[in-house]
């Protein structure tokens, strides 16, 4: 999962950079550590985004079975 901080001065840009980060794929944390949130005049907030093509290789990947190892035969 990969993770963005917006942190911006006044409203308007960070409006544009939410507005960014979801048109890019992210979207806002559920956990309350990340939420948004205004701090003096500062406003921030962690957005995150899911690794769509890592979960999808992932579940492409088949794993070939172990092959026995064989001994070799005495050449007589």
């Amino acid at each position: 999962m990969q993770e963005k901080q917006l942190l911006t001065y006044d409203l308007h840009s960070y409006s544009q950079a939410l507005q960014e980060a979801i048109l890019e794929g992210y979207r806002v944390v559920d956990q309350t550590i990340g939420f948004p949130q205004v701090v003096g005049n500062v406003f921030m907030a962690t957005v995150v985004k899911e690794e769509k093509d890592v979960i999808k290789q992932a579940t492409n990947v088949v794993e070939e079975p172990a092959k026995k190892p064989t001994r070799k035969q005495k050449e007589n």
